[in-house]
């Protein structure tokens, strides 16, 4: 299937595997078998995964553009959920919906098999009416392909086309004669006539005659005719017509902004209860303890964000005692003092922010504090906050008391029992600030953050933060929900749907929070994008190489985050693991900067055997230039004025993935998917609320959008597809 606008070459990408899905299982195949029942619904739209355990996603190229959501106004039937889908079809582009019939994340994902189907059928309308687009199947082998076969329009399955009524379209599978229909992969809806419509489906089933359900082996709320009368759609009811503008941009395709967020929040959450607050993380403290205006900002803005936790940065010094001798990593031996610093200021902040019905918990964090060595260090913090709070009214005192140590940036965490001894210490930090703050003060809480992928398998199907802690081996997330009070789970992903969307990422967190009871989980959206930063690699070692060196010579550097003020970096591959530092590319052309000496040390730990280092070198350039974050890539050779020997270097520029965060995006997209978000999250009990990183970076988008009122609420960029299978840890 050719186009010279490639509009029909989706960029989803199906996993190549042998796969089967269907109706009754036979050993490891799952068929779909008419005798046994004359359908299969294989997607209900009810939940984050269909009834196949398949996902479901827009794809689009700009300037066309895509969006969909799961909604109660999108049902078929009076309960449950369908799917919305907005596409705005330009000339130039192409945008629709993919659906799975199977679970690319399993081990052994299955194809589904309908070969003893006649129909494909699903439940469809439209806002307006003769909305055009084109139903398309895959199989294995076009799933290979990254394409799709188009089985005919819309129009050719309903006489009259798409209306504002609900009717059942019945897709003949006889169309779909060059599929291999025992291997049947996904479904998509390619909208590929410049419009905009807006389209909701629902019931996805195969089938063997086109009779409608009607029997009792069918829910109450699907019982339906073939053509059920529903109320016409809109875009804006208009009894909700003063919370929303609605402006016409120079295509002529109505775009909406929103006049107030607490309102579109309200009038765009379903039917039920508006989600939990928000938490935030706020890390400009300091500058809300020197300006009342600050200050006064920060607390409106909280306020329209429906924030009710804050998590703020705690300026403080560490005190050593003269006797106090430095270890040469950096560590104290003896005890250590924390002094909170400009308390009266920081009573006053806390005073105001509860007075505006906000809990303030203290928050810090570093990765060498999951380590034992400096574990006096985050207690002593715990130890000041609590000091702190005692002996004063409580509208002064701290609410909590809040982590943030990501001990996955320690170097060591790239050797396999490196990484379970960080685990297991930082598991045993966590456990002795719980128990302090229990003890000393019940009502204070304790908590930490956590990246949402600790329980996910590695590429060779191993638990990646898998530890034995108290007799019990599992992920260390799980330990810690057992733990802690609350939980921010860095969930950073810019789609509230799809396999790597913010609710598939984090379903196995809220279920085991649900089950164990007691933790609240907040889970965070990333709103801040960093600058280009320029790296430099020492041309790495073999694994075995690296894991003898940081057990031996380099252990020192192994603990460490950063060196001499530049953070460490690590990239592997199968064979190899190089580390690397972050650098000022400001100064690189003076040989006083601090970065030459650091590299140089880190070649020396952690650098390749000087006969292999060429190869490796092109190793490394290969590796790097395959990961899009990476670009200006280029092999350099730094001279090391202390051994008297050149170490050969990769220089490269990292890039914040997109896919990690808002900050590229239109701040009603930014609300759209939110909402979405907490739509799905607000059904579990654990569900804490949003946790929105961080203050300043939020701040930011929404005054954007302030000074932009004609902003749509969609993505800039065009990125979402099939690359959204794809879960960077």
């Amino acid at each position: 299937m050719n186009s010279p606008l490639s509009e029909n070459v989706l960029i989803m990408k199906f996993t190549r595997c042998s796969v089967v899905f269907a109706f009754v299982i036979a050993s490891c195949n799952v068929t779909y078998a008419a005798e046994a029942s004359p359908r299969l619904l294989a997607d209900s739209f009810d939940g984050t995964q269909n009834q196949l355990r398949g996902y479901r996603n827009t794809f689009e190229l700009e300037p066309s553009k895509a969006s969909c959501k799961r909604t109660p106004n999108a049902s078929v039937g009076r309960n449950g959920l369908g799917m919305q889908i907005t596409a705005e079809r330009e000339d130039f582009g192409y945008c629709g919906l993919w659906i799975h019939f199977f679970d690319h994340t399993a081990a052994e994902p299955k194809y589904l098999d309908v070969s003893q189907a006649r129909y494909l059928s699903f439940w469809v309308r439209g806002t307006a009416g003769g909305e055009q687009f084109t139903v398309r199947l895959a199989d294995d082998d076009w799933i290979a392909e990254d394409d799709s076969v188009a089985i005919g329009g819309i129009d050719e399955f309903l006489m009259g086309g798409v209306t504002q009524d609900w009717q059942q379209v019945f897709v003949p599978l006889s169309e779909a004669h060059s599929l291999n229909l025992q291997r049947l992969g996904g479904l998509i809806l390619n909208f590929d006539t410049p419009s905009k419509a807006i389209v909701c489906i629902d019931e996805i089933e195969f089938c063997v005659t086109r009779a409608t359900q009607t029997n009792g082996n069918q829910p109450d709320r699907r019982r339906l005719v073939a053509v059920q009368k529903a109320p016409a759609l809109q875009e804006t009811p208009a009894s909700l017509s003063a919370g929303v503008n609605t402006l016409r941009d120079d295509s002529g395709i109505h775009a909406k902004t929103v006049a107030n967020v607490d309102w579109y929040l309200q009038n765009n959450a379903g039917p039920s209860e508006l989600s939990p607050g928000r938490a935030l993380w706020l890390w400009q403290t300091k500058q809300l303890l020197d300006s009342q205006l600050e200050t006064k900002r920060f607390i409106d803005f909280c306020q329209e964000q429906r924030i009710k936790t804050v998590w703020a940065q705690l300026p403080y010094t560490i005190d050593s005692p003269p006797a106090m001798q430095s270890t040469e990593d950096g560590s104290l031996a003896g005890a250590t003092h924390c002094r909170i610093e400009r308390e009266q200021d920081l009573r006053q902040l806390i005073r105001l922010v509860h007075g505006a019905g906000i809990r303030i918990h203290a928050l810090d964090g570093d990765p060498q504090f999951a380590q034992a060595r400096f574990h006096h260090l985050p207690l002593s913090i715990v130890d000041a906050v609590l000091q702190f709070n005692d002996g004063h009214p409580t509208a002064e005192q701290f609410d909590g008391i809040h982590f943030d140590n990501e001990p996955y940036l320690l170097t060591l965490w790239h050797d396999p029992s490196g990484r379970e001894q960080i685990l297991r210490e930082f598991l045993e930090l966590n456990r002795e600030c719980q128990r302090r703050v229990s003890g000393t003060w019940p009502r204070v809480q304790f908590g930490v953050d956590i990246p949402f992928w600790l329980q996910d398998q590695d590429s060779y199907g191993k638990t990646i933060g898998a530890v034995t802690f108290e007799g019990e081996r599992k992920s260390a997330s799980y330990h810690l929900l057992d733990i802690v009070d609350n939980v921010g789970v860095m969930n950073y992903r810019d789609a509230a749907l799809g396999a790597d969307g913010m609710i598939a990422h984090a379903a196995k967190l809220l279920q085991y929070a649900d089950e164990s009871g007691g933790v609240e989980l907040y889970l965070g959206v990333e709103t801040h994008s960093a600058e280009p930063t320029r790296v430099w690699f020492a041309v790495g070692q073999s694994r075995q190489e690296f894991q003898a060196a940081v057990r031996g010579p380099a252990s020192h550097y192994a603990a460490l985050s950063h060196i001499a003020g530049n953070r460490l970096r690590v990239v592997s591959d199968d064979d190899h693991i190089h580390v690397g530092i972050d650098v000022d590319r400001f100064a690189l052309a003076s040989n006083e900067n601090p970065a030459i000496e650091a590299i140089c040390r880190v070649a020396s730990a952690f650098g390749a055997n000087p006969r292999k280092a060429a190869a490796t070198q092109s190793s490394l350039i290969g590796l790097l230039r395959r990961d899009p974050q990476w670009s200006n890539i280029k092999p350099v050779v730094i001279n090391d004025s202390v051994m008297a020997f050149p170490h050969l270097i990769v220089q490269a520029d990292a890039t914040m993935p997109d896919k990690l965060t808002f900050a590229d995006e239109s701040w009603p997209y930014f609300l759209s998917q939110t909402q979405l978000a907490e739509y799905q999250f607000k059904k579990h009990l654990s569900f804490a609320g949003l946790a929105i990183h961080d203050y300043r970076s939020c701040k930011l988008m929404r005054d954007r959008a302030a000074e932009l009122p004609g902003q749509k609420m969609t993505r800039p960029t065009s990125r979402r597809g099939w690359q959204t299978l794809t879960s960077a840890k």
